[in-house]
């Protein structure tokens, strides 16, 4: 039992200390995510423990092998040492040799001449045998001193030769230490090497992040304009009409003066004849009111002419920038598609159908109603009208746009913790208590004790309480049927009721109910189903790469 808890902290330990990371790398506009997971740290750390265990054990024998070589070195010394003594015992012991010897060759001299009777009355033959027993004890000290330094002298070379096996054999030794420190240090070198290009890869995935970004900005910018442009153009285009309107009605409130006069005349014409006085007063009255009248008329006609070539100037100038407002509202139509379409397709990656999600943002977010018009009093279609219909498409693509933005907001499309490892997964798993299949309908993060838990959406607490299994959990509404639940925590930091924002803090991690380890169980919920919170994830990656 005991083993089997140090299995488990150790496990745990690894699992704090080797969590699986990605790196983001970066070329030729294309985004590649290399993942380290944690048998690879795991791998990698053995092989630089390797290289710094061996360069440690390289200079070990290096220095021991220096120790070894310095100790050589001065038995060497004291060898040599001991060598230039023994050769001055060595000549000491020559120089008394040849007194001996020189001794004994005149004591040899004199006996033969006492031997041949050639000796003289005043040698004294007693002293002269004492002196040559001493001279013969002489000469035998000193050829048993002379048999002590042979043997000196070929203990000596058997040392003298072992030292100098030694110093070759440790010659080779500081040879070959020499080659692994060589090989160590390549390899020390190529691994900087490896290093140096990493890091230079990621500088330059940094700085193409930092060119999309900006290029992304202009875009923007560059819609906006386009988006004042346009509204610019419509509040002209509205006061052109105005003025066209007003131009018909001042015409057509001059023709009713003038058939309000000729009525007039004729009027009085009749009541002239039935009269019957003064009628050619009256006739020339008449015809000087009608010439009046037809110089009126010539000039209502000369200015209505007018009017009628300003309103075709109006006309053209209108379908001119009819055509250039279309044209924009066209390409401006086909850019809100394609964003919506690409928004559309990070929605469509986390599993959930964007169209009943889009039907819930319709009836949350619409409002209808108006008066009753039958289609019989409809007005009759004008510029007006058509300029409303040639911004209707843009319309619809921008409103459709908009409930695509309203979706993307409101998906958790983060992790709840800043730095984790993936352990469980979403779907059929074995049960860590029991072993058994079971079905796991979260993600598990992994991360140490008390790591802050964060909200991936803006929304609404549910629930923040103690839930069975569960433990300590927090379930969020995000709205249009999409929860987020948060489970295992060891401490709760929102109330129910209480509105959360994107990365705020709700909690923090722990082990709560049925747990094996420190870790947050992370579910996804929409209209009460679970989906893979994996898909979330790789979907964010999308929103978030730039």
């Amino acid at each position: 039992m005991r083993i089997e808890q140090l299995r488990t902290r150790l496990f745990a330990a690894m699992a704090q200390w080797y969590m699986p990371r990605e790196v983001l790398i970066r070329s030729d506009g294309r985004v590649k995510y290399l993942v380290l997971s944690r048998n690879r740290q795991i791998a990698a750390t053995a092989v630089a423990g390797s290289v710094a265990l061996s360069l440690v054990i390289a200079s070990t024998g290096w220095l021991i092998a220096d120790i070894r070589l310095q100790r050589r070195t001065d038995d060497v010394t004291t060898a040599r040492a001991a060598y230039v003594e023994l050769l001055a015992e060595v000549s000491q012991y020559y120089d008394e040799f040849a007194t001996l010897a020189r001794n004994m060759e005149a004591n040899e001299t004199a006996l033969l001449g006492l031997v041949k009777g050639k000796v003289s009355d005043g040698v004294d033959v007693d002293a002269i045998e004492a002196q040559l027993a001493r001279s013969q004890l002489v000469r035998a000290e000193g050829l048993a001193g002379s048999a002590g330094l042979k043997e000196k002298l070929q203990l000596f070379e058997s040392d003298l030769r072992s030292v100098v096996s030694r110093n070759e054999q440790l010659a080779a030794n500081i040879a070959l230490l020499q080659e692994q420190l060589a090989a160590a240090e390549a390899d020390k070198r190529a691994i900087f090497k490896s290093r140096d290009e990493l890091v230079d890869q990621l500088a330059d995935a940094e700085a193409k992040l930092v060119e999309a970004e900006a290029q992304n900005a202009a875009l923007d910018e560059s819609i906006g304009g386009l988006e004042s442009q346009l509204a610019a153009q419509r509040a002209a285009n509205e006061e052109q009409l105005a003025a066209t309107r007003a131009a018909e009605e001042e015409r057509q409130a001059l023709g009713t003066d003038l058939r309000q006069q000729v009525a007039s005349l004729r009027t009085q014409l009749d009541a002239a004849l039935d009269r019957g006085t003064s009628v050619d007063q009256r006739l020339a009255d008449t015809q000087h009111r009608l010439e009046a009248l037809r110089n009126q008329r010539e000039v209502l006609v000369l200015a209505r002419d007018q009017l009628s070539s300003e309103v075709g100037q109006l006309h053209s100038r209108i379908a001119a920038m009819e055509l250039s407002q279309q044209t924009m509202v066209q390409r401006l139509a086909e850019r809100t598609r394609s964003g919506a379409d690409e928004v559309e397709k990070i929605v469509t990656m986390t599993g959930v159908d964007v169209d009943t999600l889009l039907r819930k943002v319709t009836i949350e977010l619409s409002g209808l109603g108006g008066p009753f018009v039958p289609v019989s009093e409809r007005p009759v279609a004008g510029p007006a009208q058509a300029m409303l219909a040639s911004v209707a498409p843009l319309d619809l693509e921008m409103s459709r746009w908009e409930k695509l933005q309203v979706v993307l907001r409101s998906l958790p499309l983060n992790a709840p913790l800043d730095s984790y490892s993936v352990g469980s997964g979403f779907g059929m798993r074995k049960d860590p208590f029991n072993n058994k299949l079971a079905v796991h309908e979260g993600l598990d993060f992994s991360a140490p004790l008390n790591s802050i838990v964060l909200a991936t959406a803006p929304g609404k607490v549910v629930f923040a309480g103690r839930k069975g299994s569960y433990g300590r959990l927090v379930e969020i509404d995000h709205g249009f049927g999409i929860r987020t639940r948060y489970a295992h925590l060891k401490s709760i930091l929102v109330e129910v009721g209480q509105t959360v924002g994107y990365r705020d803090k709700i909690g923090k991690l722990g082990t709560s109910g049925r747990s094996t380890g420190p870790h947050v169980h992370y579910e996804i919920l929409v209209d009460g189903k679970p989906y893979d919170p994996m898909n979330f994830l790789k979907a964010g990656r999308y929103v978030f790469k730039g």
